[in-house]
């Protein structure tokens, strides 16, 4: 499998990763007035800048839903994570992957002018156990000087449905 490098993401060999770049840079640049996907690709930067989370999640599972069964091969934490992390990046969303801190490394970090959304990631334990990680692990501490609203999110994605099965948040 051939890597695809990204300017600003980390270069990613997973299938899932190199469908969704190619889906993003060939069918929605060229011509995003265009194309369906670009309603829900400005909704899903709308709904952060909003801080709605709901609309959030749905979009989230919508595009899972419109990739191809074979992009999903291999199923993974990782394969969930360089998903998300390629859909942000692409909507100019402030984003930072396997932040360290000095209590761990989350998931995705995510600032908005007015909020801080730390995200961890898992496939085998619930949302409820990611969301007690990020608190756990003191996450949010590198964060309280910027004056911003802090969300702690714990994502549970279901594998077989190959979407978000879970999604807890908490105000950190």
């Amino acid at each position: 499998t051939r890597s695809i490098a990204v300017t600003g993401v980390q270069t990613c060999a997973l299938p899932i990763c190199q469908s969704l770049y190619r889906f993003l840079l060939d069918d929605l640049a060229p011509t995003p007035s265009n194309s369906h996907t670009s309603r829900t690709i400005d909704d899903l930067k709308v709904a952060f800048e909003t801080h709605n989370l709901v609309r959030v999640r749905a979009i989230i599972n919508t595009i899972l839903a419109d990739l191809p069964d074979h992009t999903f091969e291999k199923t993974t934490e990782g394969l969930f994570h360089g998903l998300v992390h390629i859909l942000f990046r692409y909507l100019g969303i402030q984003l930072q992957s396997e932040v360290h801190s000095a209590h761990g490394r989350a998931d995705v970090v995510i600032q908005t002018n007015t909020h801080v959304y730390i995200f961890e990631f898992k496939i085998r334990e619930s949302a409820d156990v990611a969301l007690r990680q990020i608190v756990r692990q003191k996450y949010a501490d590198k964060y309280r000087l910027l004056g911003k609203i802090i969300i702690g999110i714990g994502v549970k994605f279901d594998i077989q449905k190959r979407n978000i099965e879970a999604w807890k948040t908490k105000k950190l």
